[in-house]
């Protein structure tokens, strides 16, 4: 019986002793990187012979572990639950760390620079966190070591029942050890959720630095889109500039300025000062633009208006002089022997005069009543184009004597016009117009040869017919100076360099605002 006693003691003194000595080179492998030794083999013992696996703990009471959690079981990879979700403090966290490795069959491995535990993460990333020596003896203290060299003392006195608590108290050492991982687990709890309310916190901080960043970075794109948008506008200033130039020199020279011009240039003007003066893209610029982009067309087509009233002192002057020849020629064709046979057609020609200087003195009315733009369509329409009809009927009666000399002109004029179409109709130009005039002026032709070989002439019929085919010719030849780019003579009347180049600049400006 003695004997007996004295092997429980004995085997309980290695064991505690072998347990102890584990303890100590665990820490000083951690310490130094490398992995611990394994407990020496026992010749069987409590503990199963010669197995390196760890003890089975037997579970602990409810409550031992700092509530209804429990511990982890040695070698699962769940994640853990309750307490065990949160990520504990150092101190705690790194003794609940070295109970662990050592349960867990004494493999300790590094865990990575983050330290603490997330909700999810196995229990080998709780169990592997390295500690200085101090931390490691302070886990020892707390699995109970304390208890058992109190329970061995206990043994050494006692008798046998001493001996068969020996081995409880050691596993009840090892369950007050879980107990105090459980408090620990507890704290780690509480520390997690500070910390996950710190963390947090972080990361709010860094949401902030992020929409930081993404803010700087949309005022950089719109200091961009501003910088663009001035250097797109330039063609617009350009023109604005023109057409004010335009309307400074209409003033000295008192010719009145419709209003809502006035208005169109204020609107446009202070838009562009606008977008000029801007820093950033606000709500102020974007209502510029909008105006700019509205009335833009609008200056584009007041362009040509205010260059027709620009050249209204010079068209007038035109008109006058215009007047004067065709009365002069009229005159001279009065008086001539070939056209006294014909008094009807004469006076048709001068009907056509009398028109054209009414029309004369019509837009001097209109211009002295302040409407320039109307007195600018009167000149156009009753003198310009007016004369030009009045010369075809001057050019028809001098030429009614001559038939055969005005039918040879013509077909050489169908020629050369049919020679141009082909030619223009080669660079993959429209000539439809074209062709079209040329058939008329065929027939037309067609219609005088008739009356000629008719013999009995009709004066009043041959006169229309030629009248009518001179108009065709002049709309042909006009179609020719339209496909070779150039404007018809009526139209230089009316054109202005200025107001060319300021409608350019506009057009290329608002077409190119379109485009962005």
């Amino acid at each position: 019986m003695y004997l007996l006693r004295l092997r429980s003691v004995g085997i309980v003194v290695v064991l505690s002793t072998a347990f102890v000595f584990s303890c100590v080179a665990l820490a000083f492998a951690q310490e130094g990187g490398a992995p611990p030794p394994p407990p020496p083999p026992s010749g069987g013992g409590d503990f199963g012979g010669g197995s390196h696996q760890p003890p089975m703990m037997p579970p602990p009471p409810q409550g031992s572990f700092g509530g209804d959690h429990m511990p982890p079981p040695p070698g699962s990879s769940g994640g853990y639950q309750g307490g065990y979700q949160q990520r504990p403090p150092e101190g705690n966290y790194q003794q609940g760390g070295q109970q662990g490795g050592q349960q867990g069959g004494y493999q300790q491995r590094p865990m990575p620079p983050q330290g603490g535990m997330m909700r999810g993460g196995s229990e080998q990333g709780m169990y592997n966190q390295k500690g200085s020596p101090q931390e490691m003896m302070k886990g020892q203290e707390m699995m109970g070591g304390k208890e058992q060299m109190m329970r061995q003392k206990e043994m050494m006195r006692g008798g046998s029942q001493q001996s068969g608590g020996s081995r409880g108290g050691s596993e009840g050492g090892m369950m007050r050890g879980g107990g105090d991982f459980g408090g620990d687990s507890g704290s780690g709890s509480q520390y997690g959720h500070e910390g996950g309310g710190g963390f947090g916190g972080e990361s709010g901080g860094y949401g902030g630095d992020e929409g930081d960043d993404f803010e700087a970075r949309e005022a950089e794109m719109q200091k961009r889109q501003l910088t663009e948008m001035k250097r797109n506008l330039r063609g617009m200033e350009q023109g604005l500039k023109m057409i004010k130039q335009m309307i400074d020199k209409l003033a000295k020279q008192n010719v009145p300025i419709p209003s809502e011009y006035m208005t169109l240039v204020s609107d446009l003007t202070q838009a562009l000062g606008v977008v000029k003066g801007a820093t950033e893209m606000t709500d102020d610029v974007q209502s510029a633009m909008e105006v700019i982009m509205e009335r833009g067309e609008e200056l584009r087509d007041v362009g040509p208006r205010l260059g027709a009233l620009a050249q209204w002192p010079m068209t007038l002057k035109q008109a006058d002089s215009q007047v004067k020849r065709l009365t002069t020629q009229f005159a001279r064709i009065k008086k001539s022997k070939t056209t006294a046979a014909y008094p009807e057609l004469v006076a048709k020609v001068e009907a056509s005069v009398g028109v054209v200087s009414g029309a004369l003195a019509q837009a001097k009315s209109e211009a002295s009543g302040g409407d320039i733009e109307t007195a600018m369509e009167t000149l156009r329409d009753g003198v310009f184009e007016g004369s030009q009809d009045a010369y075809d009927s001057m050019r028809v009666l001098e030429n009614i004597s001559n038939l055969s000399r005005v039918v040879k002109q013509a077909e050489k004029e169908i020629a050369r016009y049919e020679k141009e179409a082909t030619r223009y109709e080669k660079q993959q130009k429209d000539v439809s117009a074209l062709r079209g005039l040329i058939a008329d002026m065929k027939r037309k032709l067609a219609e005088v040869k008739g009356v000629m070989s008719s013999g009995d002439v009709d004066h009043d019929d041959l006169f229309e017919v030629m009248s009518s085919a001179e108009n065709i010719r002049n709309d042909a030849e006009a179609e020719l100076q339209h496909l070779r780019g150039k404007p018809s003579s009526v139209e230089q009347q009316f054109q202005s360099g200025t107001a060319e180049r300021a409608g350019a600049a506009i057009g290329k400006s608002i077409q190119t605002l379109k485009k962005k």
